[in-house]
């Protein structure tokens, strides 16, 4: 009997790492609502959680020396337009000058994966930006981006 028990409890191991998580749109909507949520309450370091660590620890806390607005913002930047739709250059915007962030749409495409996300400044300029989203050690989503 014991080992009929042990069989069962190794293919349930087995049977389960075999099934790969597959996130939801919903899921990415959360955890992007939880960043926007950070960033809007100008609560930077909080923000942080809800980047893969990897990639807080290399661009973060190594490349950038641990300037949390300069990593947030230059992730989040775009290439806004003005309300007469005179499209501007590439901007790193400062926080205190992103009136508002809504999420526009989620897309996953096979093992790809972000957010669209239109940031409006208070100038009255918008733009939109993809935020990559990872699956880190296949169980939660956490954000990533270029490094160096």
């Amino acid at each position: 009997m014991r080992r009929i028990v042990t069989v069962v409890l190794m293919l349930t191991v087995l049977f389960g790492s075999a099934q790969a998580w597959k996130p939801t749109k919903g899921e990415a909507k959360k955890i992007t609502k939880g960043l926007i949520s950070a960033i809007m309450s100008g609560d930077l370091k909080k923000s942080l959680d809800y980047f893969a660590p990897e990639y807080v620890s290399e661009q973060h806390d190594s490349f950038l020396e641990g300037r949390t607005e300069q990593f947030v913002m230059e992730f989040i930047g775009g290439v806004p337009v003005t309300k007469e739709g005179k499209q501007l250059d590439f901007i790193t915007p400062k926080q205190k000058d992103i009136a508002s962030m809504k999420i526009k749409d989620v897309v996953i495409i096979g093992e790809t994966m972000y957010s669209v996300v239109e940031v409006t400044l208070k100038d009255g300029s918008k733009y939109t930006t993809d935020l990559n989203i990872a699956i880190i050690d296949g169980e939660m989503l956490r954000f990533w981006g270029a490094v160096g």
